[in-house]
């Protein structure tokens, strides 16, 4: 028995995806595929390599950051150690104002 063709392992992935619900977005080569289940947008890429079947999955979620702003206690007394301190703040090109982001100034030592 000979190896299925390209366009049948994508025809079955295809088949596959829509029977779970997916919404069919590309089909580039793959199939890249937009699926909902429970309330969560999940992103599937599937693609044929040569000696296999090469798929990516991504999950949504809502962004976490980890990074919390610098407290002023801690900006002392990297000055006091050091005698200097760098502070990174965000202007808009060719203005006076703030980005939107200069109230999270990175701070460096």
């Amino acid at each position: 028995m000979r190896d299925p063709s390209d366009l049948a392992i994508q025809a079955h992935c295809r088949d596959a995806l829509k029977r779970l619900g997916a919404q069919i977005l590309f089909t580039d080569g793959g199939v890249t595929v937009r699926l909902e289940d429970r309330g969560q947008t999940i992103w599937i890429k599937a693609e044929k390599q040569p000696t296999d079947l090469d798929v990516s999955v991504i999950e949504e979620k809502s962004f976490e950051s980890g990074i919390q702003p610098t407290e002023a206690h801690v900006m002392k007394a990297v000055l006091d150690k050091g005698g200097h301190l760098a502070v990174c703040v965000h202007f808009d090109f060719n203005k006076v104002t703030l980005k939107r982001d200069a109230s999270r100034s990175s701070i460096g030592w």
